[in-house]
Formats: C-alpha cells, sequence, structure tokens
C-alpha cells in the first residue's frame, strides 16, 4: 500500500497512518509557513503597545521611523540566527535544545526554569494588558 505523501506528491497537510493509527500532521515546514510563524511570534502585541512611546521619547516621526527601521533589522536577524540554528539542530525544544548541546544539562535547564517562570507569562501579560487597553 503506498502512503499518501507518495500520491499526493508530499503537498498534503495531514496523512493517513495504513495500521489503524489515526490521522497524523506532516512534520514539514516550508518557507512561507516559517516566515508567517517567525513574523508572528517576533510581532505579537509589542507593535501596538510601543509606538507612541517612541514616538514621545524620539521626538520626530523620522527619528522614531529610524529606529523602528533598525529594531526590524535586529529583529529579522535573530530570526535568520534561529532559522540557522533550527536547520543545524533539528531537535524539537528550541532554546533549551541549543544551550542543552552548546553548554550542558545545568545551563539550559536554567534558561527554560526562567523562560517558564518569569518570561512567558511577562509575555502572557503583555499581551493581555495590551487586549484589554484596546477592548
Amino acid at each position: 500500500m503506498e502512503s499518501s505523501q507518495q500520491r499526493d506528491g508530499g503537498e498534503g497537510v495531514a496523512r493517513q497512518e495504513p495500521a489503524g493509527g489515526g490521522l497524523r500532521l506532516r512534520r514539514d515546514m516550508g518557507l512561507w509557513s516559517a516566515v508567517s510563524l517567525i513574523a508572528g511570534c517576533m510581532i505579537g502585541s509589542g507593535i501596538f503597545m510601543s509606538p507612541q512611546g517612541v514616538l514621545v521619547y524620539m521626538g520626530s516621526p523620522g527619528a522614531s521611523l529610524v529606529v523602528w527601521a533598525v529594531c526590524g533589522l535586529l529583529t529579522t536577524l535573530g530570526a535568520l540566527c534561529y532559522a540557522e540554528l533550527g536547520t543545524l539542530v533539528p531537535e524539537s525544544g528550541g532554546e533549551y535544545a541549543y544551550i542543552l548541546r552548546t553548554f550542558g544539562s545545568l545551563p539550559a535547564f536554567l534558561v527554560i526554569y526562567t523562560f517558564v517562570l518569569v518570561s512567558r507569562p511577562a509575555a502572557i501579560a503583555a499581551v493581555s494588558l495590551s487586549f484589554a487597553q484596546y477592548v
């Protein structure tokens, strides 16, 4: 029995397991899905929360556009670094997998522990505050 990936040329999102394993998603990410994922994670709600502060502290629209362009460039470079790490280290786990391979288990544990207890809740709080402000 030929697999659905061979039948449809690999274009489908899901495939049926022949041994009754159910429907499973393909573990594949193309260019557009990767760009969409990175843009969604990087932009988030911060773009809606910070323009006023940048304009107030910079004093002119031109200078604030320069700041936004420089920050966009830095974000793009960070995203490209993550894309390169993702191709070099094809393991799941994101930062944890990269730090684990590079520095060992203790630093990887400390980074992921800090991420779970501090960084992620702070990001969720920022998104919640932005949502509440706009609602």
